[in-house]
């Protein structure tokens, strides 16, 4: 009876080394293409050379997406009057903006 499970113990062994074996040649091949995407990335921009863009679906910000806020003015602190004025000049430019279109391409 002990033949007959060292035979088993050892063909199982075998089909473990060959799992391994190509799970290793697989990890090669992928550490292979990393390395060159990694070389490819940090070699300088060439003009004859593709370099691989991301393309992350971003657009110039359209004119009623940017607000400009005006430097205020020095004021004293304690002067509560001025703060408040700015504060209203700000808000009716911040509520004519459509928040909801930020970051959409037109």
């Amino acid at each position: 009876m002990g033949f007959v499970w060292q035979k088993n113990q050892i063909y199982q062994l075998g089909q473990q080394i060959r799992q391994r074996e190509i799970r290793l040649k697989r990890l090669q091949n992928d550490d292979q293409k990393l390395g060159d995407q990694l070389s490819i990335l940090r070699s300088p921009d060439d003009a004859g050379s593709p370099r691989p863009r991301v393309n992350l679906g971003l657009a110039p910000a359209q004119p009623m997406q940017v607000m400009r806020l005006a430097e205020p003015a020095f004021a004293p602190p304690d002067n509560k009057n001025l703060t408040r004025q700015f504060a209203e000049k700000t808000r009716w430019r911040n509520e004519s903006i459509r928040h909801e279109n930020f970051g959409r391409r037109p």
